[in-house]
């Protein structure tokens, strides 16, 4: 199987879009329904509909783009 040795750009900006998303859901959380360390008196249901959203995707996307990234990087040592 060849693969091509030019960068992957798409994945770096996968990867800054993911890293904005942990930000905004880590500052999120003060606004959402759910428990969390610092609670504002005054809640969304966005920002919990933003936190539920993130719950669910966040991590696996950032799984998926490290296995892309460690495939693309080794992938160089391997042929």
């Amino acid at each position: 199987m060849k693969v091509s040795t030019s960068r992957q750009h798409y994945i770096d900006w996968l990867r800054v879009i993911a890293t904005m998303g942990i930000f905004l859901f880590h500052n999120s959380r003060a606004y959402d329904n759910g428990d969390w360390h610092i609670k504002n008196a005054q809640t969304t249901l966005g920002a919990t509909q933003f936190v539920e959203f993130m719950n669910i995707w966040m991590m696996p996307f950032v799984f998926v783009l490290s296995g892309a990234s460690v495939y693309f990087s080794l992938s160089r040592v391997w042929r």
